[in-house]
């Protein structure tokens, strides 16, 4: 018999009258990127509670796009190695993980050598 993990995280949810439920929900959880702070490469981590298409963004504290990969992976822990180069400098990045599942985001910081 296969061994099958099923990631949940539980949220809450409003009801009427002011009260929450919690409720577990499946949601992709965004890891953070390693090392973090980075000047040549870094490893962005994440985990899918079910096999989907997603789409990893880095954008800069402004706002702008400066990386993407779309792509579809399996369940469970996948990663995107990302260089540098990519980002186009040093400085605070935010990347932001996009699936049917929601979306997440975390912060990380290039620095210079």
């Amino acid at each position: 018999r296969d061994l099958q993990l099923v990631y949940t995280r539980p949220i809450s949810i409003g009801l009427r009258d002011n009260e929450e439920e919690t409720v577990a929900a499946l949601v992709p959880e965004l890891l953070q990127n390693r090392p973090n702070p980075f000047y040549d490469q870094t490893i962005i981590g994440f985990m899918l509670p079910e096999a989907c298409d997603a789409l990893l963004r880095i954008l800069s504290v402004d706002g702008r796009e400066v990386f993407r990969v779309d792509s579809s992976y399996p369940a469970g822990y996948n990663q995107e190695v990302i260089r540098v180069d990519h980002l186009g400098g040093s400085g605070v990045y935010y990347y932001e993980l996009t699936t049917p599942f929601g979306t997440v985001a975390k912060k990380m910081v290039v620095s210079g050598k």
